[in-house]
């Protein structure tokens, strides 16, 4: 078959239109909502992001249509969009393959997209020797196209189709699965089941509160150990989490004590934020040793009221940093500049003679005012308090455990994540969606707050139903305990997620 790359898009019959949708591409959405984005189906993915970024996407998306066309290759998604034209566009084409079908079965159907389901109704019409298989309280990979409505759309394709419900779950105890039947029956749309449980016992689900990042990190080390106390083991145990930046504090910390983990996810090092980077810094120009751009990095932090285009490739030194702040300022804003300048360099000359890890930090932090500054910074270029206050608490914790301030750098600067490669050893983390299809016997959900699950993106969540429906997917990982860890007074005020709140009620 000749297939034209011109025409690669939903018509008006629901074949994907590429001249409507030129900034809606299918397969670049997949990687846009790898680290949380929308719900999105991918025929309207004009979602909330900047016109910067849409227009950034769309330039990406016709170099990538481009490189198709010029070197004769499809996509998975191309392929859906051609077949689903072919046969739609073309009888005798149609009528060849219902032929060749005595029997249509589809797995996983739950995760099947518009076009695909259309593809498999077009195909079984005229035998109608389908049978589909699946658990629509599962259907989480909206982004990519599927549907929480395709159950229900295939009882209106196939009215006389038969229905069976297979209601007994044989992974985890009655408990657990009570728990998560009581969340994910708040959706309006789905299939309604009364779940069995086929092992005996009760299983137990414990909501933990915690007050910030890091004490939460200590709470899952906890849960940890108690769990090889009594007789677990570490392999039976995973971690999950909605999107993979609230594995960032957890993963430090089991690296500080050196508990073997794995993890397909690659999880933010926590290191390479702003305020480790500025503490650097600081130690760099306390010491005499700066380097290119750490006296522009940490001018205004905490505040000082310096320019720091004026001082962009200027020596360190005093006298340099006051001439080229005050070029054609006022004579009072010239003595309010050299009162700066001397209280910057009185707080270097104190910083270099702090050896202790520990008290350099609180200097900056309290003596200078950077904490303050620091939440005021974050609030004005948009960033994350609480992954300022997470940063902030994992500093200072580890800087207990070093000796001096050179020990200090060279564990910062060195550090970086050994993710475990080894699959059958350690602690398993993973975000909700890569735990679908696996199981553990304990299973600990973390930071279980709004915003996080359900997920916030761009201040909006698109689907409130798909979100449960993840959150459901998490809690039926576990066999045998379930421990929902959320954070209460976080830098962002978070409230437990409502999830929790129909758990409980």
């Amino acid at each position: 078959m000749n297939y034209s790359n011109a025409d690669n898009g939903y018509d008006s019959k629901g074949v994907y239109d590429n001249k409507k949708n030129s900034d809606s591409p299918m397969s670049v959405q997949s990687a846009a909502y790898e680290n949380g984005g929308t719900s999105n189906t991918s025929a309207t993915y004009k979602s909330d992001t900047t016109s910067r970024n849409k227009a950034y996407l769309k330039l990406v998306y016709e170099q990538y249509k481009k490189y198709k066309l010029s070197n004769k290759k499809l996509d998975f998604d191309d392929m859906i969009i051609y077949c689903h034209k072919c046969l739609s566009r073309n009888q005798r084409e149609l009528e060849y393959w219902q032929g060749v079908f005595d029997y249509v079965c589809v797995d996983e159907f739950q995760d099947t997209g518009l076009l695909q389901a259309d593809i498999i109704y077009m195909v079984a019409d005229t035998k109608k020797n389908v049978c589909v298989v699946g658990d629509d309280d599962q259907s989480i990979y909206g982004f990519r196209g599927a549907s929480g409505t395709v159950f229900m759309d295939f009882m209106k394709r196939f009215p006389d189709a038969k229905k069976i419900i297979l209601g007994t779950n044989y992974r985890s105890l009655p408990y657990i699965i009570k728990g998560a039947d009581k969340v994910v029956s708040n959706n309006q749309v789905r299939i309604k089941k009364d779940m069995k449980a086929y092992r005996s016992g009760d299983g137990r689900i414990h909501i933990r509160e915690a007050a910030t990042q890091g004490r939460q990190a200590d709470m899952v080390i906890s849960l940890i150990n108690d769990y090889i106390k009594n007789g677990g083991e570490l392999n039976d145990i995973a971690v999950l989490y909605r999107v993979k930046k609230e594995a960032s504090v957890l993963v430090s910390s089991l690296e500080t004590i050196g508990m073997p983990f794995f993890t397909r996810d690659m999880v933010d090092d926590i290191h390479l934020g702003m305020c480790y980077k500025d503490m650097l810094a600081y130690y760099r120009l306390s010491r005499g040793i700066p380097e290119s751009g750490d006296l522009q990095r940490i001018i205004n932090r905490p505040k000082r009221y310096l320019k720091s285009n004026l001082i962009r490739g200027c020596e360190f030194d005093r006298n340099k940093i006051y001439e080229a702040c005050t070029k054609n300022a006022s004579r009072q804003e010239c003595l309010r500049i050299n009162d700066t300048v001397n209280d910057m360099f009185l707080d270097f000359r104190t910083l270099s003679k702090i050896d202790n890890p520990t008290q350099f930090i609180n200097y900056i932090y309290s003596n200078m005012n950077y904490e303050e500054s620091l939440y005021e910074y974050a609030e004005y270029v948009g960033l994350d308090s609480e992954d300022m206050l997470n940063q902030s608490e994992m500093m200072k914790k580890e800087s207990l455990k070093l000796d001096n301030m050179k020990e200090w750098y060279s564990y910062i600067v060195d550090k970086e994540y050994r993710q475990r490669v080894d699959k059958n050893k350690g602690l398993y983390l993973s975000t909700f969606h890569g735990a679908k299809g696996l199981e553990w016997k304990k299973v600990i959900i973390i930071s279980a707050n709004e915003r996080i699950t359900p997920y916030a993106y761009m201040g909006k969540v698109d689907d409130y139903e798909e979100e449960r429906r993840l959150f459901y997917v998490a809690m039926t990982r576990a066999k045998d305990e379930l421990d929902i860890l959320y954070i209460e007074g976080s830098g962002n005020a978070r409230q437990r997620s409502r999830f929790i709140e129909e758990l409980i009620v």
